[in-house]
């Protein structure tokens, strides 16, 4: 029996973007670039960026969003994105439904309507149905230098080449590790976790358009961004608008709790040292091992660059999983010179890499658990 299923699947998706395939693009079209709020999920903390094509005065009307942060969302993501070996894909979808999802998760919508000519909105149209195409719509995705937000700096730019001027200064004044932070305030487990398994090349200093991996920092940029073109210099956005209220509550910052457990843990492990017992002081090694297992495999079995030379496997050392005590008296004395290299770096002005405050009293925890010094 014929299953019909798959061709209704195809006709229903060729019918809902054939304005989009058949477009013949008239005076009344214009391109907005939007910015959407960060959300409750890690995935979504940081923002997103997408490209909107409206023409209303097509029949039927055309509007549409080209949405360059699409991913496959199932049991794995978390495993491939550790990997690195995330794929993301350029879709098409009608704004209505793009706006529905975001107001169902709470989350505010900006728009900067840019300032095009029809000429250009045809040009930088027809890139995107190309690039929407099965055969080109895919990409590997890496946070720092290839996401929603870089990707739509670079069509911009490649598009209208010599008649857009994005201000890029290097900037110096920051690294892509800091950039994160404030996103990060409400979740601060989650900040611990990523400045452990970050390594020194996430301390780079952002360089030119570095920042623009995250979709805040991208809005200030086309903000500053201008057309060049026959008749003079012009601003790229001629108006920006809230679409859509940003409904989350705000959430105060809570980064500290992880620092004040590091030093409750040094406490305890203290404590049992002074008494002489051994509960947290036979846990922790076993933990802090773990965990620098996990860095040591993101660093040389993974695909990923930002989580290379990460000074955290000096206390989180692989080696404390074995049982023998020479591999524990090195692990203490690693955790001892970590304890050094967090003090010289706290006091330099730009160290090579930020450690994260609470990684001091684990690793002062770890030199008392193994006792370097014993013989």
């Amino acid at each position: 029996m014929f299953n019909w299923k798959p061709l209704l699947v195809c006709l229903s998706l060729l019918a809902s973007f054939s304005p989009i395939l058949r477009a013949q693009w008239t005076d009344a079209a214009r391109v907005s670039v939007l910015t959407c709020e960060s959300g409750e999920e890690l995935y979504a903390v940081f923002g997103h960026s997408a490209i909107r094509i409206q023409d209303l005065a097509q029949t039927p009307a055309v509007d549409v969003v080209f949405n360059y942060g699409t991913f496959q969302f199932n049991d794995g993501f978390y495993a491939r994105f550790l990997r690195g070996e995330l794929i993301y894909t350029l879709s098409t979808s009608r704004y209505h439904d793009f706006e529905r999802q975001y107001f169902v998760e709470g989350r505010g919508i900006r728009a900067q309507r840019l300032d095009l000519t029809p000429v250009q909105i045809a040009k930088l149209a027809e890139f995107l149905r190309w690039n929407s195409r099965p055969e080109n719509r895919d990409y590997k995705y890496t946070f720092f230098y290839d996401n929603c937000s870089t990707r739509i700096l670079d069509v911009l730019r490649g598009v209208l080449r010599d008649e857009v001027n994005i201000p890029c200064p290097v900037r110096t004044d920051s690294t892509f590790r800091q950039l994160l932070w404030p996103n990060l305030g409400r979740m601060p487990a989650v900040r611990f976790g990523m400045d452990v398994v970050l390594g020194m090349p996430a301390d780079a200093a952002l360089g030119a358009c570095g920042d623009a991996y995250l979709p805040d920092h991208l809005f200030v940029k086309l903000s500053e961004a201008e057309l060049i073109g026959p008749n003079g210099v012009r601003p790229l956005v001629s108006r920006s608008e809230m679409l859509l209220p940003h409904l989350l509550p705000p959430t105060g910052e809570r980064a500290g709790w992880p620092v004040a457990l590091a030093w409750l843990l040094l406490l305890v492990v203290g404590v049992e040292a002074w008494l002489g017992r051994r509960w947290l002081s036979a846990v922790l090694p076993w933990v802090a091992g773990v965990a620098g297992l996990l860095m040591a495999g993101l660093w040389f079995a993974t695909a990923h660059t930002d989580t290379r030379m990460n000074l955290n496997l000096l206390w989180a050392f692989p080696g404390l999983l074995l049982p023998w005590r020479p591999a524990r008296r090195l692990a203490g004395g690693l955790a001892g010179l970590y304890v050094v290299v967090f003090a010289v770096f706290f006091l330099l002005e730009a160290p090579p890499q930020l450690l994260h405050h609470a990684t001091f009293p684990l690793a002062l925890a770890l030199v008392l658990c193994l006792n370097p010094w014993k013989k």
